[in-house]
């Protein structure tokens, strides 16, 4: 048992490749310092996706996230922007560890020629070799980002959550929003969000929207946010949200007759990565909560709330979809769902 340990490593992601690292660290010393080592411009020279997952506070969230209960295990950090870039700044990088060398410190890793360069230069350090034959785990973090959905069973789930792609369904009332993010969710084994504005209406005010009060759509409102993290905890690569703040926003307008300050203010901050706008050509149906069954009032209120919120429609992220048949409509959804997946594995988004 050494009375320190440390492992360096860019986890970049985090994969269950470095979880088998540092818990057999762990397990053989009294104190381990886990080091990320960040380097700016290295995650500039990566694809447009992994430049938006990989910044320092992700990596230092995600193992964070993983080993905050396990109090003999610490998380640091190491800035290589100032040295050459790896291979060539070795002895300069060493440098950077050496304040975190204490007394009776073996350095772990499951590369060999880590190892070496790093005795080289720290020589206090014991070396400690661990599983380079990855035959715990047959992962690199290279293979992830390579194609991380083939991948997707060797990282975290704190890790897929910022790799799932969130596709948010729009559009008025009786538009089969709810129907289409249930169905795409059973399609691609996936969760999806349920509108709570519906489920407040039946287990709050009994069904009678005369009884809402602006308030009311706050709590909407943020209850929809709290069913998006849990959905994005669970899924699988892809999550389908159904109804957002804008959507309970038109809402509130279409039944109140002015705007809410808080929904509006979520609703002009949301960000999704692509978004589904269903348009109102299909028949309107009476659930017992709709009210304007011509949309003679519904529509252009619709239309000059996105005018108003423009990000709720992402240029080159938005596929309108206008069909009168709800057939046309899920196989668009589905055929648009399919290239997204494969965009975002080859790194494109």
């Amino acid at each position: 048992m050494f009375k320190n340990g440390i492992v360096i490593g860019k986890f970049a992601p985090l994969t269950r490749g470095h979880i088998n690292l540092i818990n057999l660290a762990a397990c053989q010393c009294e104190h381990l310092k886990v080091i990320i080592s960040y380097d700016q411009r290295w995650v500039d020279k990566q694809n447009i996706r992994d430049r938006k997952r990989l910044g320092l506070k992700n990596r230092k969230k995600w193992l964070l996230h993983t080993y905050n209960e396990i109090k003999h295990i610490s998380i640091h950090v190491i800035d290589e922007s100032t040295i050459p870039e790896y291979p060539y700044g070795r002895k300069e990088f060493a440098k950077l560890v050496s304040p975190f060398v204490e007394e009776d410190c073996a350095l772990f890793s499951g590369e060999p020629e880590e190892m070496d360069y790093m005795q080289q230069y720290l020589p206090q350090i014991t070396p400690v070799l661990v599983d380079s034959n990855r035959t715990r785990v047959p992962i690199s973090a290279t293979m992830v980002r390579d194609n991380i959905y083939k991948h997707w069973d060797y990282i975290p789930s704190i890790v897929r959550k910022d790799y799932t792609i969130s596709v948010c369904l729009i559009g008025q009332e009786s538009t089969g929003k709810s129907t289409m993010a249930m169905m795409l969710g059973k399609l691609f084994n996936t969760s999806w969000t349920e509108e709570y504005g519906r489920t407040y209406s039946e287990q709050v005010i009994f069904m009678d929207e005369s009884l809402y009060e602006s308030y009311d759509y706050a709590k909407i409102a943020y209850r929809n946010k709290e069913l998006e993290e849990e959905a994005l905890k669970n899924a699988n690569k892809i999550v389908f949200i159904d109804t957002n703040a804008f959507i309970t926003e038109y809402y509130h307008r279409l039944f109140e007759g002015y705007s809410n300050p808080i929904v509006a203010a979520i609703a002009h901050n949301e960000n999704y990565d692509y978004v589904i706008y269903l348009a109102p050509t299909v028949k309107w149906v009476d659930d017992g909560l709709r009210v304007n069954p011509d949309r003679s009032k519904t529509n252009p209120l619709f239309q000059a709330l996105l005018e108003e919120f423009p990000n709720q429609l992402p240029e080159g992220r938005t596929l309108y979809i206008d069909s009168n048949t709800y057939l046309d409509r899920f196989n668009q959804a589905v055929q648009f769902a399919d290239d997204i997946l494969n965009i975002v594995n080859q790194g494109d988004y």
